[in-house]
């Protein structure tokens, strides 16, 4: 449980900040392209330690006909490269995506070489973000892409022609990417010749927004239309950025925390995240349904724009905290008092939050929004203890009131998460079995108890609870934790053989 603290702590304090940052996957070790650069990412595909797939690498998707994998065929380097096969109508396509860390800021370099058979047939290379492989902001940010033996890449929306691409030829294409500015510079070289082919600069990024934010690369055949019967070569993937990272180790293969860590840390992450409480009716704020314009509308509205600033893409606590306390002059409602709370909360003003989220619960003791409210400004203020024991008598009182189901159902979450973080496992490990005795749907809540009785150590317990719930031959939820659970006990042909069914290999098959 030791390995815990340092996630605990950050919980307590979690609602003290404007949002939680995005939790920064990190990947194996590499060399940058430039001295400038710093070492984030390389797959040289020699190196069978650096070719482990998992949710801090890469996952590999080769059902069917398609094919991914090492061969030694051709190389730009070293022994051996990564092949990819598309077949067409066979309803998939082959792909290698990868992961980094999220990386807004700052420029991030990407060094890669390819070699196409069959120019002639569709391939894609793309770098995207949150938003995944969509043409928008945070989605698909570089693409290169062939069609009908014509290398194109997309910026500001469109297709632009770069060259004809030879058969059997090795090209290495540099991308120098401006997070901030959303603009790129790209040089492209063909084997034997020293100069650059392709040399532009300043170039928009694909979707042509400002702003880029890139964690995943994909490389693939035809993902559109199946009709793809390429065969490509890539070798000497590479990352870097242009400032020190500190990467945490690998806990295990493919992964820097283990299965289960991430998945609590991360859930119980979302329940410490401020964000407004929820109006039940706009009777509780002195207004008519629907409201009617006046001083009462005017505040309303305030309170929405403070919940707009609160809840954002850029969370601004202290404007949220300024919008909210305007609207409690004009009435002083509770729903107003606990929104204040969680801005005040996560701008570090805890004394004055505590005030708010104290006086909202007083108002209405068995609210479960106030008692909520005032259970994360207690964990901010360290007082976790108590916290508990709010959420652990407003339970109470919820679970003999049953029309208020999801707000049961909240509450019985943070309660949970709240015993995991103060490393009382063993109480969460027996909350979670009474929770799912009484469930209509217990497989979240015996999820969690394996959860509880893999961080109190008992794998065996937890591999039984685990398994009891495993639906079908793929249920990713259930095979990380069987993964985790071969690891630990140093089964390291289960370990991989329940994480590559989730993440595929680059192993042969």
């Amino acid at each position: 449980m030791m390995r815990f603290l340092d996630a605990r702590r950050c919980f307590a304090l979690a609602i003290a900040i404007a949002v939680l940052p995005a939790l920064a996957d990190a990947q194996a070790p590499a060399a940058g392209a430039r001295s400038s650069e710093r070492d984030l990412v390389r797959y040289d595909f020699d190196d069978d330690l650096s070719i482990e797939s998992g949710p801090d690498t890469f996952r590999v998707y080769r059902a069917t006909k398609g094919t991914v994998e090492i061969t030694s065929a051709y190389r730009r380097s070293g022994e051996r490269s990564l092949m990819l096969r598309d077949v067409p109508g066979d309803g998939h396509f082959p792909e290698l995506q990868g992961y980094l860390p999220l990386r807004r800021t700052g420029r991030l370099f990407m060094r890669l070489s390819f070699l196409v058979a069959n120019p002639d047939q569709e391939l894609n290379i793309a770098l995207a973000g949150p938003n995944w492989f969509r043409l928008e902001k945070d989605g698909i940010s570089y693409w290169l892409k062939t069609e009908g033996g014509i290398l194109r890449h997309v910026s500001d929306g469109m297709p632009k022609r770069l060259f004809k691409v030879d058969p059997f030829v090795w090209y290495t294409a540099d991308v120098a990417f401006d997070l901030v500015r959303g603009r790129y510079d790209l040089k492209i070289r063909r084997e034997g010749e020293s100069g650059p082919m392709v040399d532009l600069n300043d170039q928009p990024s694909a979707h042509g927004a400002v702003e880029a934010g890139i964690d995943k690369f994909s490389i693939v055949g035809s993902p559109f239309d199946d009709e793809s019967s390429v065969v490509f070569f890539v070798d000497d993937v590479a990352f870097g950025v242009d400032e020190a990272l500190v990467l945490p180790p690998f806990a295990a293969p493919g992964r820097r925390k283990l299965f289960v860590d991430r998945v609590v840390e991360l859930r119980a992450a979302l329940k410490a995240r401020p964000t407004c409480p929820a109006l039940s009716s706009y009777g509780e704020i002195g207004m008519p349904d629907p409201p009617e314009a006046g001083v009462l509308l005017e505040a309303f509205r305030k309170w929405r724009r403070g919940c707009e600033a609160l809840d954002g893409a850029a969370p601004n606590p202290v404007l949220a905290a300024a919008l909210f306390s305007m609207a409690i002059e004009a009435i002083d409602a509770p729903v107003y008092r606990m929104s204040r709370a969680v801005a005040r909360a996560a701008g570090g003003r805890l004394d004055l939050a505590w005030e708010d989220a104290e006086a909202a619960r007083a108002a209405d003791p068995f609210d479960p929004r106030a008692v909520v409210v005032s259970g994360l400004v207690a964990y901010a203020k360290g007082r976790t203890a108590y916290g508990t024991e709010l959420w652990r008598e407003a339970l109470a009182n919820l679970d003999r009131m049953p029309d208020d189901r999801p707000a049961r159902e909240d509450l019985a979450e943070r309660l949970f998460y709240s015993l995991l973080w103060q490393e009382r496992c063993e109480e969460a490990g027996e909350f979670a079995r009474a929770r799912a005795e009484s469930a209509s749907s217990p497989r979240d809540w015996v999820l969690r108890r394996g959860d509880a009785l893999f961080l109190c150590g008992q794998l065996d317990l937890s591999r039984g609870l685990y398994s009891s719930v495993r639906s079908g031959d793929w249920d990713p939820e259930v095979l990380e934790r069987l993964s985790d659970i071969a690891f630990k006990q140093g089964d390291l042909a289960a370990e991989r053989r329940y994480r590559e069914e989730v993440y595929g290999s680059l192993h042969p098959r």
